[in-house]
């Protein structure tokens, strides 16, 4: 497993975990002098349905060749946000998108058995949803990025991160999302041989749930219904 580990580019232990922490720090914003985009609320939103599009293609195909239109969008909303400019709303709309672009890239990568690109990509999308101020995004990227390390029997790591995740929602946070939290929580416990601890999770996720699915969660949380529960 180690071998397998250096030799896909997966980091975890320490080194993972330190960089990781750094999500709850609030972004510090633009600092350097950018050229000003011509860029506009119709061509972000375009961006956003694009983002949504993707995602639907992961859900139905898994990746394959699909997954090469991904990466060049996300190396041209990258582009855009290191070159230019823009008003802190349509600012916050890119990063978002570049969240979403960059978490779709990773699920691909995963699904392709590349785990290393797969966590480097994750971790672009956790930095975005960082500057976009989504914390709740950014916890269902810790999310994912745990249910890595439980394949790499690594429990103990992705227990961390999602805690870390945990506190980056906080106790006021989405019900739905904290659920999945859960289940990636007793997820550890039982890979772990915890019974209780496991037994105990499991119940705070089924309680979570049944408090709050109704409307208005993020779309990217939908797919956690009672089937994936």
């Amino acid at each position: 497993r180690q071998f397998t580990r250096s030799l896909v580019g997966f980091m975890a232990g320490g080194l993972l975990l330190e960089d990781l922490e750094h999500w709850l720090i609030p972004a510090a914003g633009p600092v350097e002098e950018k050229r000003s985009s011509q860029i506009g609320l119709t061509e972000v939103e375009q961006l956003e349905q694009a983002a949504e599009m993707f995602r639907a293609w992961d859900h139905e195909f898994g990746g394959g060749l699909r997954r090469r239109a991904v990466v060049g969008q996300l190396g041209d909303v990258t582009t855009e946000l290191r070159m230019f400019s823009h008003p802190q709303p349509i600012r916050l709309r890119l990063f978002t998108v570049m969240a979403r672009l960059a978490e779709c890239a990773a699920m691909m990568s995963w699904d392709a058995g590349e785990g290393g690109r797969a966590q480097r990509f994750y971790v672009t999308a956790l930095r975005a949803a960082k500057e976009a101020g989504d914390r709740q995004f950014g916890a269902n990227v810790l999310a994912a990025m745990a249910r890595q390390l439980y394949y790499l029997d690594q429990p103990t790591d992705g227990l961390e991160l999602v805690r870390l995740a945990q506190v980056g929602v906080g106790p006021s946070g989405d019900p739905l999302i904290r659920s999945m939290l859960a289940t990636r929580e007793a997820w550890g416990y039982a890979l772990q041989g915890r019974v209780q601890a496991f037994r105990r999770t499991t119940g705070q996720a089924e309680d979570l749930f049944a408090s709050g699915w109704a409307d208005g969660h993020p779309t990217w949380i939908t797919y956690f219904d009672q089937g994936e529960l």
